[in-house]
């Protein structure tokens, strides 16, 4: 029987050493799951195998781009936040694509300086219109004001998830479109991959698409809808997997077998999992609403709104 959803307990206000510390753990966790994100292994089995090409760190890729281009009707003059850019292959594309200028927001600095190269790859008019900011998204506040923000595969990363949709809303224009692509607890989420997915890609905030929901309005966004994607990211899972057989030899050439057997293994318990309804790919949208209906909130305040169920955090 599928485990029923966490009821929520009072927040727990962490004090700022607390905070601190978590913050500095979970920086640490994610330079070890994801500086090598530029590695053959992920050239192979990720950005060729589903994003032709493109350093995509996500799922939806392409499609997921394109269709938030069109909803925000992205061009040149319109200004986009990405929230955890990571290389930034999410930012080139759209300046490309679109003629836009982007800004992205980055707290791994090892990704950061990967995004800088990355810049060199593209047209020289297409990378002036990308800035690149290493800071905490949670905290990350400028004067410039921005037409549509996305933030892709990385709230479920997040130690307070909400922060970082707090920002989206302090920073966008009245009526701005934020689309979050998340990877969510689904209905037949077992233990077993709770503590995989924390384990193997530091997924801290795993929580059900309707906390997320409640969090965009909390946050101060309107006119919030969710898109079950999850046949995208059960598809994207099957490519990689196949990639890992089709490219064995090249991926243990430049790691060694236990990689890749450990990776193929990840790539097979996702699938297993998107397919079975444990895990589901959401993509979020919502407007920024007028600012006479935004909540305000300071970051203590949006810290223990954004408190998820105990049971959302692996034990």
């Amino acid at each position: 029987m599928p485990p029923s959803s966490p009821r929520p307990r009072p927040p727990v206000r962490p004090t700022e050493h607390e905070e601190r510390a978590e913050r500095a753990e979970l920086a640490l966790r994610n330079g070890e799951l994801y500086d090598d994100t530029s590695s053959p292994l992920w050239r192979l089995a990720v950005y060729d195998a589903i994003h032709e090409g493109w350093e995509f760190v996500n799922l939806g890729g392409r499609a997921l781009l394109d269709a938030f281009a069109r909803q925000a009707q992205l061009g040149p003059g319109t200004r986009v936040l990405e929230l955890c850019s990571g290389q930034a292959a999410t930012c080139r594309y759209l300046a490309e694509r679109c003629q836009c200028a982007v800004t992205g927001v980055e707290l791994n600095r090892h990704q950061v300086e990967e995004a800088r190269r990355g810049l060199t790859r593209s047209s020289t008019a297409a990378a002036a219109r990308v800035t690149l900011v290493e800071a905490d998204v949670a905290t990350w506040r400028t004067r410039e004001r921005f037409d549509a923000a996305l933030c892709l595969d990385s709230l479920m990363l997040l130690p307070q998830p909400q922060e970082a949709l707090v920002t989206a809303a302090a920073l966008l224009e009245e009526g701005g479109l934020l689309m979050a692509a998340v990877i969510t607890a689904g209905p037949r989420l077992d233990a077993r991959v709770r503590r995989y997915v924390w384990d193997n890609d530091g997924m801290i905030s795993l929580l059900p698409p309707e906390e997320h929901v409640r969090m965009l309005r909390a946050a101060g966004f309107g006119d919030v809808q969710e898109q079950d994607q999850t046949e995208l990211a059960a598809s994207a899972s099957e490519a990689m997997l196949a990639a890992f057989d089709r490219h064995r030899d090249a991926i243990i050439a430049s790691s060694n077998l236990e990689t890749h057997v450990s990776s193929r293994e990840a790539a097979q318990i996702y699938l297993d999992a998107f397919r079975e309804r444990g895990l589901v790919y959401s993509v979020f949208t919502g407007r920024r609403a007028r600012a006479t209906s935004q909540p305000g909130w300071s970051r203590p305040e949006a810290r223990a709104a954004a408190a998820p169920a105990d049971a959302a955090r692996p034990a």
